[in-house]
């Protein structure tokens, strides 16, 4: 049957009247909130020390962590300078559905390299997954293991291309990709993601040691890892630390909204690291690897934007690449105009997403080969194709 649009109507209008009342509420706490970054934004080591301390005692505990600025910094953009080079990598992926008329997966990656004075250029990397690929260990190949392995291929491609720009220039490298470096498709004992992980850890080190930038970039972000920190802190001043990670007193309340008070056009925020177990994988590993992020205003005066950068604590200590960073994000974000987003990652993205058409393109290629090899000819399941009958408005 199709959707009850009377039913939905009236839901939409009881859920969209209660939104005043929240709204109340929320600036209340968002001026509390404010208030509290404004209090300790100099006590940095004494927040480390609370973070420590709530750790030891709330395993999932996820919050940020204070470096050495000022939690309340508003660091100005400057104009990007002449001679860098970037490079934008994204990944799309077709995952292996076995009602189609024959399973199989596609890692496609695109990459995106703009420098200074030098027309762009595209590179995209195509890789098909067939028959016995698809069941590593006997098992199938599940979302979690063809994601990682995605994000992986972008930091390869990214290195590669990366290292080849070293050889032929003598510019500042800095390489990008959409969404957070922090991985939560994370081992929890499955050893071939153990070794993919470890894999993309090894690459991250390689841009390390070879003075490769890397960050990543988190569009119209929903954390709240600030929020976290200072709720820590009313809880201490509660004396209910024993609720940490339980109780949300600031719930409701993102970093962009309160670093939205703090942060004009161009500017970012201080830097701080990312207390949680999944970040903590990276600096056992490497303490070079720390994940760190900042926030960053990419819009107008009229219309602010915030978004959220990460960047391994390698990039992050280096005032000079900071700077450089910001820099380039600014002048890449102008490049779209009214809807400020890095142009080269735009750019990988058109690159690397694969389309329905060629979808089936695919499977086609794959059926005739297996047919001209003398195969038996599959079709999809009857499953499959009693869902393809009813999107068609016909019946068997």
């Amino acid at each position: 049957m199709p959707v009850d649009y009377q039913q939905i109507r009236e839901q939409i209008h009881q859920k969209v009247e209660q939104l005043g009342d929240q709204a109340q509420v929320r600036q209340a706490l968002l001026d509390e909130a404010l208030n509290l970054l404004r209090r300790y934004a100099h006590r940095q080591d004494d927040l480390r020390t609370l973070v420590e301390q709530v750790s030891h005692v709330t395993q999932n505990l996820r919050c940020a962590q204070p470096t050495g600025e000022s939690l309340d910094s508003a660091f100005a953009g400057a104009p990007a300078p002449d001679g860098w080079i970037l490079l934008a990598a994204d990944g799309s992926q077709i995952t292996p559905d076995p009602h189609r008329a024959v399973e199989f997966g596609v890692i496609n990656t695109g990459l995106f390299a703009f420098k200074t004075g030098a027309i762009p250029r595209e590179l995209v990397k195509s890789e098909i997954l067939l028959f016995n690929e698809l069941y590593p260990n006997h098992v199938p190949l599940g979302e979690e293991m063809l994601a990682l392995q995605r994000d992986l291929r972008e930091r390869r491609l990214l290195l590669e291309q990366a290292r080849q720009e070293q050889d032929a220039e003598n510019l500042p490298i800095f390489t990008l990709t959409d969404g957070p470096l922090e991985l939560f498709r994370q081992p929890q004992g499955d050893e071939d993601l153990k070794k993919a992980f470890q894999a993309y850890l090894n690459v991250l080190a390689e841009m390390r040691r070879a003075g490769i930038g890397v960050a990543g970039y988190v569009d119209r972000p929903r954390s709240d890892y600030v929020i976290a920190l200072l709720e820590l802190v009313k809880l201490r001043e509660a004396q209910s630390l024993s609720a940490a990670g339980k109780e949300r007193l600031l719930w409701g309340v993102r970093d962009i909204d309160l670093f939205a008070h703090i942060l004009p056009p161009g500017a970012r925020s201080a830097i701080f690291e990312i207390h949680s177990l999944s970040a903590a994988r990276f600096s056992q590993a490497d303490e070079a690897l720390t994940l760190c992020f900042f926030y960053l205003n990419v819009g107008t005066q009229e219309k602010p934007y915030l978004v959220r950068v990460e960047l391994p604590r390698f990039v992050a200590q280096d005032v000079q690449q900071v700077a450089l960073l910001q820099a380039i994000l600014l002048d890449q974000c102008r490049q779209m105009g009214a809807r400020p987003y890095p142009y080269a990652l735009s750019r990988a993205h058109e690159i690397a997403v694969v389309r329905y058409e060629e979808h089936q393109l695919l499977e086609n290629m794959i059926l005739m080969e297996i047919y001209r090899r003398g195969g038996e000819m599959q079709r999809e399941s009857h499953k499959l194709s009693s869902k393809h009958t009813s999107a068609g408005g016909k019946r068997a």
